[in-house]
């Protein structure tokens, strides 16, 4: 059986289970084990509802993130990032199922599209601010790879240092798609110099000017933003100053990155930043003296973006988060996958 058509029969299996309500029921007796486990989701960037159809990066349409808000409410234990945590210093894990809500890097969208939606539904949510950026043009590096790609007025580019001898159609959407993600993963790890050099080459290849944020529309939130979702009982935590690759960094730059973070967050909001995301957050791009350096900084978690729930005997400095796939009833069936059958196998 092709790949493709396991991906059909999987789609129409959780469609049945959610719109029969087979699937709530599985949950509301699965949820009667006697040990539990949480998901920490996270979420980036997001959309008014009918946008998106130019999108480059994923962004989540603001009716999902609504309808899944909505079916998070009614289905489980929503808890802080601070009352999870607590319950894992405790050893004493969780006795429902557990979801905590996290944003990650801190786009303008998350205060115009998400913060009515997070507020109508009064729940609680972790933003991780890339404390650099809030108030400025200036975004991460993969929105200048989309901003690029989008604003040229070229079909085909070259650039060696990446792509060799190869012409890169962007003539469609998906050209330019498929474009971006190849130059991701090929800078993802790159250091600063290197990174910026090749978005450099990039900007001349696609026939654009140096790239400094003139003429783009601000990307990110700005204090007096974020200062309003605090009032609100949204939580910032830090997310470094510039979202590089820690783990590229010589160990000073890359405490520098995080401790500044977590000092600007605190001086803007007048709020303690008690957690910490990684930028990237796969074992690559952190390390045990990071870790190490984390909890002697005073933080209470540390989270990536390795894929898995947590439990009582979960690291608070290597927490496992899942990025929620829209439609909400194939996001509701994954969900149940890792909370009661991948949970199960990780105790």
């Amino acid at each position: 059986m092709s790949s493709s058509m396991k991906r059909v029969i999987k789609r129409s299996l959780y469609f049945l289970l959610y719109y029969s309500g087979m699937l709530r029921l599985m949950v509301f007796f699965w949820s009667y084990r006697k040990k539990q486990h949480a998901a920490i989701l996270f979420y980036h960037r997001f959309r008014r509802p009918g946008n998106g159809a130019e999108d480059l990066l994923p962004r989540l349409d603001g009716d999902e993130f609504n309808r899944q808000l909505a079916y998070l409410k009614r289905t489980y234990d929503v808890l802080s990032l601070d009352e999870a945590c607590a319950l894992i210093r405790a050893g004493k894990g969780f006795r429902k199922p557990a979801i905590v809500l996290t944003i990650d890097d801190g786009y303008r969208d998350n205060y115009t599209v998400a913060f009515p939606i997070i507020r109508k539904h009064g729940l609680p949510v972790t933003i991780y601010l890339t404390a650099g950026f809030p108030g400025g043009k200036e975004g991460l590096w993969v929105d200048d790879i989309e901003y690029a790609l989008r604003k040229t007025e070229r079909d085909t580019f070259m650039l060696p240092g990446i792509f060799g001898e190869e012409r890169v159609d962007i003539v469609t959407l998906a050209g330019k798609r498929s474009a971006e993600k190849r130059l991701y993963h090929r800078l993802a790890h790159a250091d600063s110099q290197e990174r910026r050099a090749c978005l450099n080459e990039l900007f001349a290849a696609l026939d654009l000017p140096a790239e400094n944020g003139a003429g783009r529309e601000r990307g990110m939130m700005n204090w007096e933003e974020v200062n309003e979702m605090a009032r609100h009982g949204i939580t910032f935590g830090a997310h470094t100053m510039t979202h590089p690759c820690l783990a590229s960094l010589p160990l000073e730059d890359a405490k520098r990155e995080i401790l500044d973070s977590r000092r600007v967050v605190e001086e803007r909001t007048g709020k303690e930043a008690r957690h910490f995301a990684i930028p990237n957050g796969k074992a690559a791009d952190f390390n045990d003296e990071l870790r190490i350096a984390c909890r002697e900084m005073g933080f209470a978690s540390v989270v990536t973006t390795e894929p898995g729930v947590v439990n009582a005997s979960s690291d608070l400095f290597s927490l496992e988060r899942i990025i929620p796939p829209p439609p909400t009833y194939y996001f509701a069936c994954e969900l149940a996958l890792y909370l009661f059958r991948r949970g199960k196998d990780n105790g």
